[in-house]
């Protein structure tokens, strides 16, 4: 499973926003989905970067690989 393009497993489930050579989303583990559909919370504290495979967030500072992401998003 170390093949998951993170990009793509991360962005089927939060939505990516290319910024310089990351990118930027919000981060599903500390924010509810009411809140993002609603849009009350606008600024993206998850990073995702591809050229390493990893995630973090700013906020709640979890991080990871791809696989650690689909863990913890399916445990929500």
């Amino acid at each position: 499973m170390t093949d998951l393009n993170i990009v793509d497993v991360i962005g089927r489930r939060v939505v990516l926003e290319k910024r310089g050579d990351r990118y930027w989303g919000i981060c599903p583990f500390h924010v509810t989905k009411q809140e993002i559909d609603s849009k009350l919370i606008i600024t993206p504290t998850l990073i995702v970067d591809k050229e390493e495979s990893s995630f973090r967030c700013l906020k709640c500072l979890v991080s990871g690989s791809p696989e650690d992401f689909l863990d913890m998003f399916e445990e929500n």
